[in-house]
């Protein structure tokens, strides 16, 4: 568990749901191993560089980048990184570094825009780990998105105003997970796809929390894989429902 101020251990293995939101859900759970399939296909033809005495390669494709830490010549774990539009100045306020990747990954509890609290990942954390560290307690401009595991659209009978959204954690007895339930309102949308990284989905512009004075208050990117999208004739200005995964990342200047 985090504790305000600190950096502690997690135990829990985060990376088999964020797989499932990019290379789409029932892949995955068909063939937990595809995504170390993936990792090996994209690193047949490059070199890794070393971080942290660990190897890391990095596959850009448009604002998708997917990372690959390695051991030696075993593949630790395959992560995607989204690199969104979005920017908020946020006060770290726990790191919990995950175990499972010998402590370079990490989730990090931010607060930001005076009332909103998320728990993400921190997806630049191999490489600015003591940055982090030194941030703690502090604010600092921190890009947020999100890695969407499911959407499917909201039925307009919730009981709840049309253009109402928001998000809470996914599970209320997990309160430090990074996986959040939403409601949200899609403001735009674009085709992104990768024939180097086999994926191939939506870059959403995403309305999460929405004021009287202010309708789009907290708007992030979210990517959402096509496998994981539960209905059809996807369009700006649906309002839906899902899972995701927030993600933090340090803006250096």
């Amino acid at each position: 568990m985090e504790i305000p101020g600190s950096i502690s251990s997690v135990e829990v293995n985060h990376y088999m749901k964020q797989w499932a939101g990019l290379f789409g859900a029932i892949i995955v759970l068909n063939d937990h191993d595809y995504p170390y399939e993936i990792a090996h296909k994209i690193l047949e033809n490059h070199n890794a560089e070393v971080v942290c005495g660990y190897w890391n390669y990095e596959e850009e494709t448009g604002p998708l980048t997917i990372s690959i830490l390695l051991e030696e010549y075993n593949v630790i774990t395959i992560s995607g990184w989204l690199k969104t539009n979005f920017s908020f100045i946020s006060k770290i306020i726990s790191i919990g570094e995950w175990a499972v990747v010998y402590n370079l990954g990490a989730q990090v509890t931010v607060s930001l825009k005076d009332q909103l609290l998320i728990i993400a990942h921190a997806v630049d954390y191999h490489k600015n780990k003591k940055l982090y560290a030194n941030l703690l307690g502090k604010e600092h401009n921190c890009s947020i998105g999100a890695i969407a595991l499911r959407m499917d659209k909201l039925s307009a009978s919730t009981g709840f105003d049309e253009n109402s959204c928001g998000y809470l954690p996914e599970d209320i007895y997990k309160p430090e997970s990074p996986f959040y339930r939403f409601t949200g309102i899609v403001i735009n949308h674009e085709i992104l796809k990768s024939n180097s990284i086999f994926i191939e989905g939506y870059l959403i512009e995403m309305r999460l929390v929405s004021l009287p004075e202010n309708g789009n208050y907290f708007v992030v990117n979210m990517f959402l894989n096509k496998e994981n999208l539960f209905y059809e004739d996807f369009e700006n200005g649906d309002r839906v429902s899902g899972i995701a995964m927030f993600q933090v990342s340090l803006e250096i200047d």
